[in-house]
């Protein structure tokens, strides 16, 4: 069966499952869970750090479209980032376990490694169902506007493959950017703090490496910033399609609205702009060229500016800082 054929409705019940080390989805019985885990397919969350379903994203009479998605993605990231988590510990162990021989040289060789293991599990396991899962986003976002693709099939297919291709980016920089430096932060600590002669203490070390590699909320972050993209891609093209030439940013006003958001709320673009903008993205070569692109900017940075200027700076198409709830409707 092709992964094609797989529905995101056979993800959520876990009836599409998934093999990490495979190229794509194949029936079968979802994976029984494990003890305080949720599973989905052969991927696992822990149930005592869960992904909120829903939270404070969804208020009263609020379509949060994109919302299913952000979540399927989430999930998939972080049961991809726990099966990484554990090979990576595994590499840890040999030099962990043994205090009396640990050095600054021998950590910064596993640690050299473990990046590598780190990156290559995430995109040999991530890439097919991240392919699947964008794609829905994509056609989700159509749906709003008009029933059934729209647009150049090929180009359709690029940019989705781009999209997914920036998510692999934020999965591989991750240990890079957010594990190796607290490693490195905590070894300069053990060498000032231990004496000569006195094994180190390594316990520090291993927290740093359970906790940041199973942080569920970076995850939450990255799927909303593809997920939303995602969406607002497919309604773009599909209001373009449709013979609308501008588009309002709508955000979502109550309690939770960020400064950013409540900035930017009623303010209209032409769609051209937008689609441009992101494709711009999409095609990005790197996570910095993307947030040089559609940078989440600062409130102090684009307040008071005016429509014009927000476009010249890349700020205009949701979302525009983590857990971002705005959206855009055809004007």
């Amino acid at each position: 069966m092709n992964k094609d054929d797989i529905s995101v409705a056979d993800l959520e019940s876990g009836g599409g499952k998934l093999n990490p080390m495979q190229s794509g989805f194949s029936r079968g019985p979802p994976s029984p869970p494990k003890k305080n885990i949720r599973a989905i397919g052969d991927f696992t969350v822990p149930a005592d750090d869960p992904l909120q379903p829903l939270g404070n994203r969804q208020e009263p009479g609020h379509d949060d479209a994109f919302l299913r998605d952000e979540l399927l993605i989430a999930q998939l990231l972080s049961g991809v980032a726990f099966d990484s988590a554990d090979k990576v510990l595994e590499m840890y162990e040999s030099t962990l376990d043994d205090p009396e021989a640990f050095s600054s040289d021998n950590f910064a060789e596993v640690t050299r490694n473990a990046e590598d293991t780190w990156q290559d599990t995430m995109t040999e396991a991530a890439i097919a169902a991240l392919l699947l899962l964008i794609a829905k986003t994509v056609t989700r976002g159509e749906n709003k506007i008009s029933r059934g693709i729209v647009g150049d099939a090929p180009s359709r297919r690029q940019l989705i493959e781009d999209m997914t291709r920036v998510v692999t980016f934020r999965t591989n920089q991750f240990f890079t950017d957010q594990v190796v430096p607290a490693l490195q932060r905590q070894v300069g600590k053990l060498f000032e703090t231990t004496a000569a002669m006195d094994p180190p203490d390594l316990t520090g070390i291993r927290s740093i490496l359970d906790r940041r590699l199973k942080s569920v909320p970076y995850w939450r972050v990255v799927a909303n910033a593809s997920a939303s993209r995602a969406y607002h891609y497919g309604y773009l093209k599909a209001a373009q399609f449709q013979g609308h030439t501008g588009y309002r940013f709508v955000a979502v006003i109550d309690q939770l609205t960020s400064d950013i958001c409540n900035e930017l709320d009623g303010r209209e673009w032409q769609i051209a702009d937008a689609v441009n903008l992101m494709e711009q993205v999409a095609g990005a070569n790197s996570i910095d060229a993307v947030k040089t692109i559609m940078p989440w900017p600062r409130f102090a940075d684009i307040q008071g500016l005016d429509s014009n200027a927000l476009r010249g700076i890349g700020v205009m198409v949701p979302p525009l800082h983590g857990n971002c709830r705005s959206t855009i409707i055809p004007v």
